[in-house]
C-alpha cells in the first residue's frame, strides 16, 4: 500500500484509519497497493502527488480500483472512519435492494475470485466490521476489524454471533466512546476536534497544585526547563507560574479546604475521635500531626489530618495540651470530642489527664471522660516485642551474623547460591539483615532463613571462615520465637488499617497475643521461658489498664455482645471476674443512658410538654401519684440496650462481616445505640498506618518540606491527606520520597526516641 505521508488525523485514529483501509469493507472496495480515490473525489496518482498537493511515494504500476461513491460517502462519517459500521449503535439487517451497487473496476489478478465476489454486497450491517474468512471457498468466519477475533458465521446462516461480539468488543466500545467525543466537518474529513471542550487555564493550574501536593514535588518544579517544554507540547497557550505563585495556590486551596471542612464538622451528627503523633524534623524540631476520625453519614470510616504543626521544647505534657487544645478550638470540636489515642509516652499521659480535666469541666465528654485516653495498639506491641528480644539475643545473633556473611561480598553471594542449587533449595525470598529498632525485621529475617537451613549447614563445610551456622537447637528455638513474633506482627497488622474500624478489632488481638504468651510461658527451654515471662509482664500491665474500655467495642458489635465480654473477661480473671465485668457493665449502662437523654432532649417538643404538665397539675391532684407510677412502669419496660443484648449474637464470622453496614441497616430499630456505635467504632486502635506501626521512633518529615515555613508544611500535609481521602484508596499518589524511601513518605529516625517512655503513670 502507497505510504501517505500526509496525515489524515491525530495520531489517536491513525491505527484504526489504517486498519480499515486495508480490508475489504462491506461497500465493496479494494485497494491493493494502488492509487485510490479517497475523500471528497481526491486521489493519489501516479504524478506523486497527494492529498492537497502534498507528495507520496510512488505506488507499484498495476490496474486501480476505484471506491464506490456509498462508500466513498460512508467515509465521511466518524463511524466509518474508526471501522465501525454506519449505525454505530445496534445492527440493522439490510434489504435486498441492489439499485444503488456500482461494479467494483478491474482488480488485481492475484485476488481470490470469492472474495471479489463478497466485497460487493453483504446483506447484513454487522458484516461491514469482520472480513470474511473462506474455509472451502466458503465463508466460514469473520476476522473482526477491531481486536482480530475469528468469530464463526456462515454466509446466510444470520449475524447473531457476529452481533453478539460487537457489543462485548473492547476495542470497539473504546472507539465508540471517543467517536462520540470527536467532530468530523463534511468539507475536511481530515480534521478531527473534541467536542465541547475548550481550554481553561485555571483548571490547569488547579490540576499543577494538586499534582505537585499529591506526589511531594518541590515548588521550583514549575521552573524545570524540562517540565516547561512539555507542558508547552502539550498546550502552548498554558502560562507556566512561578514557585511563589504555586506555593501561594496551595496556601489558597488550603484555607478554602479549611473553611469547608469546617462546615462540614459542625453540621456532622457524629463525634471524633482524634490521634496525636509525634513527628521530628533532620534539624530535630518536634512536630504533633493530629489526625481526625469518624463515621460518616453513609457509615463509612473517614479520617483527616486537621493539624500539623511545631511544639515547643521541652515537649512536656503541658506542652502537648496547650497544642492539642489549640488544635480542637481552631476546628470548634471541643463539644463533639469521643476519644484520644496516643502513645505510651510519659508527656502524653500528662496531657490527657489535662484533657480530660477541660472536657469534663465543660460538660462535652461523654461517660465523664472514661473512654477518652485510649493507648495505641501499635505502640504496646512493640513495646512488649522489645522486651523480648532483648532477652533472646544470643538465639537470633547466630542467624543474624549468617545473614550478614552473605551479604558482605558478591563471591559469597555466588558460593551460596551454588550451594542453594545443590541442595535442591527453590525458595527465591533470601533474608536480609533486621534493624535492630523494627522488630517485624527480625520476624521477617527469621522466617526468610528457614527454608536455607541447610544451605548454611553446607557452607560450614564448604566455606573455612564461615563460623556462625546455628545448632539444631538454636534453629528449634527461632522456630519457637518467630511463631510468637508472628502473632504480635499479624495483630499489629490488623489494628494499623486505615480503611476499616479497628476499635472492635483491638480486643480480639490482644486476647490472641495473651494466648500464646500464656502457653508459651511454660515452655521447658529456659531461654524461650524467660522471653515469654518478660513479654507477658508487659501485657499484664497494658491489660490491666486498658480492657475497660477495650471492652465497649465488642459489646456494639452484633456478633459478640456483652454475653462475650462476661465470657472472656470470666476465663481471664477467674474469682475476680464479677468486680471487673460490672465496672463494663456501669460505663455501658452510663453510655447509653447519656446519648439515650440527649435524643429526648433533641426529639422533645417543650411546649407541648409544659402544656402537658400544667394540665395535670390544675386538673388533677394526683398528678405527683400519677408521675410516680408511670416513673416505675418506665423503669419495667425493656429499653433498647436492653432488646439489643437479649437477643441472640449473629453467627457470621470472619472477614467479609460488615459492622458498618449492620449498624446503618439496623439503625431504625435502635436509634440510639446506633449513634454509640458510630462514635464508638470510629476510634482508632493505632495512631499510625501500618507501614509505621513496627517502630517506636518518631517520624521524620522530608529535607525538602524542612525547608520551608510552618505553615507550607501545614498546607501540603493537609492538603495531601484531603487529596487523597477524596481520591480514593486506588489512587497512585507515589511521591519522590516513596521512591527514594523504603519507609512510605515518611524517612524514620534511627535513634529510638522513645526508649524509657513506654508507660508513663501507668
Amino acid at each position: 500500500m502507497a505510504h501517505l505521508t500526509y496525515s489524515l488525523v491525530p495520531l489517536l485514529c491513525s491505527s484504526v484509519f489504517r486498519r480499515r483501509m486495508e480490508a475489504p469493507a462491506g461497500g465493496g472496495y479494494l485497494l491493493g497497493g494502488q492509487p485510490a480515490r479517497c475523500f471528497g473525489g481526491h486521489s493519489i496518482g501516479s504524478n506523486g502527488e497527494g492529498f492537497g498537493g502534498h507528495p507520496a511515494t510512488s505506488p507499484p504500476s498495476s490496474s486501480w480500483v476505484s471506491l464506490p461513491r456509498e462508500h466513498s460517502e460512508e467515509m465521511r462519517t466518524p463511524n466509518a472512519f474508526f471501522g465501525l459500521g454506519t449505525n454505530s449503535g445496534e445492527d440493522i439487517e439490510m434489504g435486498d435492494d441492489d439499485s444503488d451497487s456500482e461494479q467494483v473496476g478491474p482488480v488485481d489478478e492475484h485476488v481470490n475470485p470469492v472474495i471479489q465476489a463478497l466485497t460487493r454486497k453483504f446483506r447484513y450491517e454487522a458484516w461491514k466490521e469482520f472480513v470474511p474468512i473462506l474455509i472451502d471457498n466458503e465463508v466460514g468466519a469473520g476476522k473482526c476489524k477491531h481486536c482480530d477475533t475469528e468469530i464463526r458465521a456462515k454466509r446466510g446462516a444470520g449475524t447473531s454471533s457476529l452481533r453478539k461480539h460487537l457489543t462485548r468488543c473492547k476495542k470497539r466500545i473504546s472507539a465508540l466512546k471517543i467517536v462520540g467525543n470527536l467532530d468530523f466537518t463534511l468539507m475536511s474529513p481530515n480534521s478531527v476536534r473534541l467536542k465541547n471542550w475548550s481550554f481553561d487555564p485555571e483548571v490547569s493550574r488547579k490540576e499543577l497544585m494538586r499534582m505537585i501536593v499529591l506526589h511531594e514535588l518541590p515548588f521550583q518544579f514549575v521552573e524545570y526547563d524540562g517540565f516547561r517544554s512539555f507542558a508547552a507540547s502539550l498546550n502552548p497557550y498554558f502560562k507556566i507560574i512561578s514557585r511563589t505563585t504555586i506555593r501561594n495556590d496551595c496556601i489558597a486551596a488550603f484555607k478554602e479546604q479549611k473553611l469547608a471542612m469546617k462546615d462540614m464538622f459542625k453540621g456532622a451528627n457524629c463525634r471524633f475521635s482524634l490521634t496525636a503523633d509525634m513527628w521530628t524534623s533532620n534539624q530535630t524540631m518536634g512536630y504533633m500531626c493530629v489526625t481526625c476520625h469518624f463515621i460518616d453519614t453513609d457509615w463509612r470510616v473517614q479520617k483527616r489530618i486537621i493539624k500539623f504543626f511545631g511544639v515547643k521544647t521541652p515537649h512536656t505534657g503541658v506542652q502537648m495540651f496547650n497544642a492539642m487544645l489549640s488544635c480542637i478550638q481552631d476546628w470548634n470540636i471541643a463539644d463533639k470530642i469521643f476519644s484520644v489515642t496516643l502513645d505510651n509516652a510519659s508527656a502524653n499521659d500528662s496531657m490527657a489527664k489535662l484533657l480530660k480535666c477541660n472536657l469534663k469541666a465543660k460538660k462535652t465528654i461523654p461517660a465523664g471522660g472514661k473512654l477518652l485516653h485510649n493507648r495505641c495498639v501499635a505502640h504496646v506491641i512493640n513495646l512488649i516485642a522489645k522486651d523480648g528480644l532483648k532477652v533472646i539475643d544470643s538465639i537470633v545473633c547466630n542467624i543474624r551474623e549468617s545473614v550478614k556473611y552473605m551479604d558482605n561480598s558478591p563471591s559469597r553471594k555466588e558460593k551460596f547460591e551454588e550451594i542453594i542449587a545443590q541442595e535442591g533449595i527453590t525458595c527465591e525470598l533470601h533474608p536480609t539483615v533486621d534493624v535492630c529498632t523494627h522488630w517485624n525485621s527480625t520476624y521477617l529475617m527469621l522466617n526468610a532463613a528457614f527454608p536455607f537451613m541447610r544451605a548454611y549447614a553446607s557452607l560450614v563445610v564448604q566455606e573455612k571462615n564461615y563460623k556462625y551456622a546455628p545448632s539444631p537447637d538454636q534453629w528449634e528455638r527461632a522456630t519457637i520465637v518467630s511463631g510468637i513474633l508472628k502473632v504480635l506482627y499479624d495483630a499489629t497488622m490488623v489494628v494499623s488499617g486505615s480503611l476499616y474500624p479497628t476499635s472492635n478489632l483491638y480486643f480480639h488481638e490482644m486476647w490472641k497475643i495473651k494466648l500464646v504468651l500464656d502457653k508459651e510461658r511454660s515452655n521447658n527451654d529456659t531461654e524461650v521461658a524467660s522471653m515469654v515471662k518478660k513479654m507477658k509482664d508487659k501485657f499484664d500491665k497494658y491489660w490491666l489498664k486498658s480492657y475497660k474500655y477495650l471492652c465497649i467495642p465488642v459489646i456494639f458489635d452484633p456478633r459478640f455482645k456483652f454475653k462475650f465480654v462476661e465470657f472472656r473477661l470470666g476465663q481471664a480473671f477467674g474469682e475476680n471476674a464479677k468486680e471487673r465485668i460490672d465496672k463494663v457493665k456501669k460505663r455501658m449502662n452510663m453510655l447509653f443512658k447519656e446519648y439515650s437523654d440527649k435524643l429526648k432532649d433533641s426529639n422533645a417538643n417543650p411546649l407541648r410538654q409544659a402544656e402537658h404538665v400544667m394540665s395535670i397539675s390544675e386538673n388533677d391532684p394526683m398528678a405527683d401519684w400519677v408521675q410516680h407510677i408511670s416513673e416505675q412502669l418506665s423503669e419495667q419496660v425493656d429499653t433498647e440496650l436492653d432488646i439489643y443484648l437479649k437477643e441472640n449474637p449473629i453467627q457470621e464470622f470472619g472477614n467479609k462481616f460488615d459492622i458498618l453496614n449492620w449498624w446503618k441497616t439496623n439503625r431504625s430499630k435502635y436509634p440510639t445505640l446506633a449513634c454509640i456505635a458510630q462514635d464508638v467504632v470510629a476510634w482508632p486502635a493505632s495512631t499510625v498506618a501500618s507501614e509505621s506501626a513496627f517502630s517506636t521512633r518518631s517520624r521524620v518529615i522530608s529535607d525538602f518540606r524542612c525547608s520551608l515555613t510552618m505553615d507550607s508544611v501545614e498546607a501540603l500535609i493537609c492538603l495531601q491527606d484531603w487529596f487523597r481521602a477524596s481520591a480514593g484508596p486506588n489512587i497512585n499518589v507515589s511521591s519522590v520520597n516513596e521512591i527514594n524511601y523504603s519507609d512510605n513518605f515518611v524517612n524514620l529516625d534511627l535513634e529510638d526516641s522513645m526508649d524509657g517512655q513506654d508507660g508513663g503513670s501507668l
